[in-house]
């Protein structure tokens, strides 16, 4: 809705760079709130101790989160690094969107990782969407997002 501009505003994360940049949107970032912050990482896991691996996927594991390789892949991808180093360096703060977004890091909520946590991004969606397009009164759809919500939550561990 925001690309289309139907809105003025969009609240939303790093991953609608790609989509505002080849809207060719001129565009702006401001922290709003605090925000949920989740990062990608490796695990070391019983498996590669098992077999020998430990030493070769710790080696891994420290290059991948190393502030140069960080930096690099910022550079090349624009994401946003994990790495506080290299969220620091010149090159990386020299990113509009990724400095911004990188600033949100200290505001935010580590995200939780758990099944549930999954479960209210497309009811709440819904529901906004809805709301927004006058499709359903607000009071509606949110009950409707509670019930999808409240399914899904169900449907966890079963």
């Amino acid at each position: 809705m925001f690309i289309e501009g139907q809105t003025p505003i969009w609240w939303t994360g790093p991953r609608a760079i790609r989509s505002l940049q080849e809207a060719g949107m001129d565009f702006g970032i401001a922290p709003m709130g605090s925000p949920f912050v989740d990062v990608r990482l490796f695990m070391l896991t019983q498996i590669a101790v098992d077999r020998g691996n430990a030493a070769a996927a710790f080696a891994v594991m420290q290059y991948f989160s190393s502030a140069e390789v960080q930096k690099q892949l910022t550079l090349r991808n624009g994401i946003i690094p994990a790495n506080s180093e290299a969220l620091a360096s010149p090159e990386v703060r020299a990113l509009r969107t990724v400095a911004s977004f990188g600033a949100a890091l200290h505001l935010g909520t580590p995200m939780p990782n758990h099944p549930y946590a999954d479960c209210p991004w497309g009811p709440v969606g819904d529901a906004v969407t809805s709301i927004w397009n006058g499709v359903l009164s607000p009071s509606l759809a949110l009950e409707q997002a509670q019930a999808s919500l409240e399914a899904c939550i169900r449907s966890i561990g079963k």
